[in-house]
């Protein structure tokens, strides 16, 4: 009987499960505890509550953690998805990391954020995200004050924004490109934008875009009211501000 090596079979077996206990626990600290999908989703929800608090309330600060935690949240999803070479997820990840920056006010930094988020959606071939990043560039760049690039980014995102399956980001798209145009004292080609949005007013669901539609709309009436000369048209000044404020009312 060879008791040495009888005596060695139950220690190489303790040995063993000893090593696969610790590699369990390596993989555990290298492996995020959920997957980037579900700390996407999860990222996307705390923004959406934030944003609610704030509405509602006014107050910006208070819940500042939480959009802290949804910033990481959303930076290792997006790490995660590139790995993955998962473009499209990656892309809608850059997004919401972009518009975190826009909250802050950050407009550089959303800026290079969301043209990152276009290079994914585009190689991804994901029209719906690349219409949603191209907008939300063009108000990030009217905010910096790029108005030029703004309105080239506006246009682009409302043209692919037509096919890209999305009516709510094509809604948006065409929103803010009314928006910039306005700004730019285009109001001919603003209402042209503002009126496509409005014929889809009834599709969109969050209306929270509708109610931006008619705010950004009641600015451009009441700016243009403003700049009235109501010694030659008093009527067409007066239709101004009722127009304006049938928009601000709705």
């Amino acid at each position: 009987m060879d008791t040495k090596h009888g005596f060695n079979q139950p220690f190489h077996f303790a040995l063993l499960c000893l090593i696969a206990l610790a590699m369990e626990s390596v993989h555990a600290f290298a492996q995020p505890a959920t997957g980037p999908v579900e700390l996407q989703r999860n990222a996307i929800a705390t923004i959406g509550r934030w944003l609610d608090h704030v509405l509602g309330t006014g107050d910006a600060e208070t819940t500042q953690s939480d959009l802290k935690a949804a910033q990481a949240d959303l930076q290792t999803s997006y790490s995660l998805f590139l790995a993955r070479q998962d473009l499209g997820s990656a892309a809608w990840s850059g997004i919401k990391l972009g518009d975190i920056q826009r909250y802050h006010n950050q407009w550089k930094s959303a800026i290079s954020v969301y043209k990152d988020a276009i290079k994914l959606a585009e190689t991804a071939k994901r029209m719906d995200y690349q219409t949603k990043a191209l907008s939300s560039l063009a108000f990030s760049e009217m905010q910096a004050g790029s108005m030029d690039a703004a309105a080239d980014h506006a246009a682009e995102a409302a043209r692919l924004g037509a096919h890209c399956g999305n009516i709510s980001f094509y809604f948006d798209a065409l929103d803010r490109a009314g928006e910039i145009e306005a700004k730019r004292g285009n109001t001919f080609a603003a209402g042209d934008y503002f009126e496509r949005a409005f014929l889809m007013s009834d599709q969109i669901q969050d209306r929270r875009l509708v109610y931006q539609l008619f705010w950004d709309r009641g600015e451009m009436y009441l700016d243009d009211a403003r700049s009235c000369n109501y010694k030659r048209g008093y009527d067409v000044c007066y239709e101004l501000l009722t127009m304006a404020q049938a928009d601000y009312q709705r």
